[in-house]
């Protein structure tokens, strides 16, 4: 199954997880905005990254942006951004399991990616975004091994 993670749905989560934090907090922290996505998207492709590497043996294939945009432009947060994975022991997913397993995608790329910016500023909320980066890396991990097992144990009709 190939996947095509969706950028802005990754922004979109780290502005809300910010928005959220800000709003909640009994103490002041610093709103990240738009302003703030040349920045993240180049973080957003770093953790990316490390997830493939993380996920090695369960990835068959994946596809990431070569270079960063031309800072000559003017920054367009409507270019995309390339983030594509095939994963192995996952072409028996549903629909939904499919779509499911996509935003999971997307929220660690999310949370890794605002961990790691608020790394320095606000140490505890980063600890608890990559505590659940953590938690979900794990449970897709269990689902692509467990389905795996599934298909190897399936009886075999080559007759």
């Amino acid at each position: 199954m190939n996947l095509q993670l969706n950028c802005k749905a990754v922004t979109d989560e780290i502005l809300a997880l910010s928005a959220l934090r800000c709003a909640t907090s009994a103490k002041s922290h610093r709103l990240i905005t738009r302003d703030q996505l040349p920045g993240l998207r180049i973080i957003m492709r770093m953790v990316f990254a490390e997830l493939m590497v993380e996920l090695t043996g369960l990835v068959d294939t994946c596809n990431i942006d070569t270079e960063d945009p031309d800072p000559t432009l003017p920054y367009d947060d409507t270019t995309p951004l390339t983030l594509e994975v095939g994963l192995k022991n996952s072409d028996s997913f549903s629909p939904g399991m499919a779509l499911t397993v996509k935003r999971q995608l997307e929220h660690m790329v999310a949370a890794g990616t605002l961990g790691w910016a608020a790394t320095e500023s606000d140490a505890d909320f980063s600890r608890s975004l990559q505590n659940r980066r953590e938690a979900a890396l794990s449970a897709l991990r269990n689902t692509l091994e467990e389905n795996a097992t599934a298909i190897a144990c399936r009886p075999s009709c080559d007759w």
